[in-house]
């Protein structure tokens, strides 16, 4: 049978290839998969500079903005050409994060350490003191109750409180631990990729100083390599995710500093425990929406009831009061509107970013799953509005 060389058989003729091609690559992949996976692992520390560059660029653009756009132009005018002005931002922005950063390793860190020896020295205590206080709980009984079954009563649940208790401490004191040492390996991990962290601070200065020139060129790629409308649509998703993503973060950290900052603050006035300690896990659980309030409650209020059970009721009720404040007059002011997310759609991408990712996911869920939402929105709104016209059009051939 000959060939017959027409467009229609051309086109299967590649499909068929790519297809065998697909099969023999993926083929071949399954067949070398601990290979394949080791390139895959070196590929990724060849990029993990660029990553952290990027990230790091799109965290502090923010500060960049306030520094170019308005300190700078409030204090010297019109005085300062716009490549100078851009020079001097950038080194302040830096100055800034640089202040930053060495006020939590010199200031915050050690603090903190201490503050988690602390609080494993004192629930030793309470493992080691726990049978004094079942003994004297016992003798309180004997003394106030005269009636030997409801002696034996409240012993039993005696018992029981103090097996709870004791399990309670035990799982603290080992959940406390484990936080300790992944806290030292995570430092270690850090010292080890100080390289490429530092080669991502280089190429964040360059991508700060000469954004809108690389904003330009990607532009002008896409424009080169897709059609029309789907170069629409991807400028359009790269709008909403730098809008989304650094209104969310940028405001959710402003509002956990500040938050934490009220923490400690009050915590050094009523001289409330680990004030250090509980005002980072206040501030960094709060970034968390809808759980990380509960989170940073609840653990704030453990670390004091190890200590003093007074302390942990003073704690919760200012941490409500704290929490409303913030939830009703702090963030609607400094997050406002940028997620745009309904509550339930909220805690469907804490879930489902979270059990993916663990606590990166649950806190680029939102944001993350916000983009996805607006990007699918318009889809369905331009296919209905398609429909809608196809439907004026038919309704127009047959009158």
């Amino acid at each position: 049978m000959k060939f017959q060389r027409t467009p229609q058989n051309t086109t299967k003729a590649i499909y068929a290839f790519l297809v065998l091609a697909a099969v023999i690559v993926f083929a071949t992949v399954w067949a070398n998969i601990g290979d394949t996976l080791a390139w895959f692992g070196r590929l990724i520390g060849y990029v993990t500079p660029v990553v952290y560059g990027l990230v790091l660029a799109f965290l502090i653009s923010p500060l960049l903005r306030v520094f170019e756009r308005k300190l700078l132009p409030m204090i010297f005018g019109r005085k300062l050409k716009p490549g100078l002005r851009r020079g001097l931002a950038l080194l302040l922005t830096y100055l800034v994060v640089l202040i930053v950063l060495t006020a939590a390793l010199v200031l915050i860190l050690p603090q903190i350490i201490a503050s988690l020896q602390e609080l494993i020295r004192q629930i030793t205590l309470l493992l080691r003191d726990a049978p004094q206080w079942y003994a004297s709980i016992y003798e309180w009984i004997d003394e106030v109750q005269h009636d030997e079954s409801a002696n034996e009563i409240l012993r039993d649940l005696a018992g029981q409180l103090f097996i709870s208790m004791q399990g309670a401490l035990a799982n603290v004191g080992d959940w406390l631990g484990t936080l300790v040492a992944e806290v030292l390996a995570g430092l270690t991990g850090f010292a080890s990729g100080l390289t490429s962290g530092l080669l991502g601070l280089i190429l964040s200065v360059y991508v700060l100083g000469s954004h809108e020139k690389l904003i330009a060129q990607a532009r002008k790629v896409l424009k080169a390599i897709l059609p029309a409308k789907v170069n629409r649509e991807v400028v359009l998703i790269g709008q909403d995710a730098y809008r989304i993503f650094s209104g969310y973060l940028a405001g959710t950290a402003l509002d956990g500093c500040i938050l934490g900052a009220l923490c400690y603050i009050a915590m050094r006035i009523f001289g409330w425990e680990y004030p250090v300690l509980t005002a980072v896990l206040m501030g960094l659980s709060n970034m968390i929406p809808f759980f990380g309030p509960f989170i940073g409650i609840g653990i704030g209020a453990l670390l004091q009831l190890a200590v003093n059970p007074l302390h942990a009721l003073g704690f919760l009720i200012y941490a409500v009061a704290m929490q409303q404040v913030d939830a009703n007059i702090i963030t609607p002011r400094i997050v406002g509107s940028s997620v745009g997310l309904p509550p339930l759609w909220v805690v469907f991408a804490i879930l489902l970013f979270g059990g993916l990712m663990g606590i990166a996911g649950m806190l680029i869920g939102v944001p993350l799953f916000a983009l996805l939402f607006s990007t699918s929105r318009r889809v369905v709104d331009d296919l209905l509005r398609r429909k809608e016209a196809a439907r004026r059009e038919e309704e127009s051939l047959h009158r």
